[in-house]
Parts: structure tokens; sequence; C-alpha cells
């Protein structure tokens, strides 16, 4: 609809959203993805009225479209910054090979070489391919990229079995979790504090992002026609926290989707 060549798979960069309105919006609803949703539509409407530039870069060897987000910061010097980098899956299958994009992606991006927090969201716990997905980000930590591996919305049986699970080498070190400290069952807590498992809140949804959301959007910005769909591979969702100065400097997600 805008003239653009057939692709495949769009990468979306949202850009860092923490010089916008975005962050509010999500206080607005406890466990809400409104935060993702209007910063896709708020780069998705600027890719679509910017046409005095090109706003999008094609790769035709992978059929792929790479839109950019309009807001970024660079990150020059990873000593004095913490990143935290969140993986959703949205589908249920884990493809070890989609950790390896979304981390050089991030590494690009944000012109850094290790990643301080990396935490895998998915509706599964247990399964093979859970595990194969675990070993990669396991081999990562081997190297130093990342310094610590968790995971998201575990319950106390599903963080038990991860932490005895003999396959794991590296045991996760953060649940990020739906509910405040008060509310943490006591078992749950004794269970992380004698494993040394951080509990940290988070008010992201489980169901980061639909196929019917990601097309809507898509749709009405012209990115595809009105009989094509688009399905989420995958969004990593990174923060990047000033350790000297106590704030978050860089916040933003990167969606990744295939064409239907």
């Amino acid at each position: 609809m805008l003239g653009l060549p057939s692709f495949k798979q769009v990468v979306l960069y949202t850009g860092n959203i923490m010089h916008t309105s975005l962050t509010k919006a999500q206080q607005e609803e406890k466990t809400s993805n409104l935060e993702l949703v209007h910063a896709i539509q708020s780069t998705l409407h600027d890719f679509s009225q910017n046409r005095s530039m090109p706003s999008y870069r094609y790769l035709p060897e992978d059929s792929v479209i790479e839109i950019p987000g309009v807001d970024h910061t660079t990150i020059l010097d990873d000593d004095e910054l913490q990143v935290t980098a969140k993986l959703f899956y949205t589908t249920d299958v884990l493809y070890p090979s989609d950790v390896d994009e979304a981390i050089r992606m991030l590494q690009k991006l944000l012109g850094i070489t290790t990643i301080d927090i990396f935490v895998l969201s998915s509706f599964l716990s247990s399964s093979p391919s859970v595990t194969k997905t675990w070993k990669t980000l396991e081999g990562y930590h081997h190297q130093g990229i990342i310094h610590q591996l968790g995971v998201s919305d575990y319950s106390e049986q599903q963080l038990k079995a991860s932490l005895e699970n003999p396959e794991f080498a590296v045991k996760p070190a953060v649940n990020q979790v739906n509910y405040t400290f008060c509310d943490i069952p006591d078992s749950l807590k004794t269970m992380a504090a004698q494993n040394k498992v951080d509990l940290l809140y988070t008010l992201d949804s489980k169901e980061i992002l639909s196929r019917q959301e990601l097309t809507a959007l898509s749709r009405e910005n012209g990115l595809i026609q009105a009989n094509r769909s688009i399905s989420p591979r995958w969004v990593l969702k990174y923060d990047v926290f000033d350790e000297a100065r106590s704030v978050v400097t860089d916040k933003g997600y990167i969606v990744v989707g295939d064409v239907e």
C-alpha cells in the first residue's frame, strides 16, 4: 500500500519510549500490554507518514523489512549502565535461534557487548524446546555476554522444577512476578531466598502481543494489505538503567512478525 517491496517478515524497533508519554499508559491498567501497543502504533504512524526519506531497510536476501524507531539513544559505556532484556515468546514453540537473533539485534541497537539480566517469558515452563532454548542462554552466560538468567511468572512449583532440573547448569537468578511483595506466598519467598532468586515485580502482560493486535496496527498504517496478516514471532523488551543517576535512560521493544 506504501509501495513497499514484497516481504515475508518485519522487524520493528520502537526506539526509546522514555521520551514520550507511552510509559504512563501501562500504569493505567495492571498487567497490560498497552505500553507496547501504543509504541507500535507510534512507530508505524511515523513510518507511514515519513515519505521524504527512507524510513525502512529492506533485506532482499531474507525478504525482511526493518522499521527503525525515530527516537533512540545509543549506549557507549557498558560499565556505567545496567541492561535488562526480556524475551517474550508468542507461540507454543521456543526456537534457540530466536535467542541468537534477539541478542544480536539488541547488541547492535544499543552498541553493547553484555546484558546484565536476560529474562525468558513463555507460556511453557517445561518442554524439550524450553530446555534447548535455556541451554542456548547458558552458552551466552558462560561466554560472559549475559550475567544473570531469569524467568517470568513462575509459580512455586515451576520455579522448583527449574532449580532442580539436572539439565540446567545455570539456574534462574530472577523470577519476575505480577504481584506485590506483600502478596507473594511465604513459601515462594522462602524458596527464592534459599536459592538466591530475586523476586522482581513486573506489570508486563503474559499475553504481550496477539496476531489480531499486530495485524490491525499494520493494516491501519499501510504496512500490509487488508487480505494479509502478521503473526508475532517474538517480542524483546529492554531497558537501560543508569546506576550513577538511578534513572532509566532507555527503554523500548523489538518486535519480529511473520507475514501470513
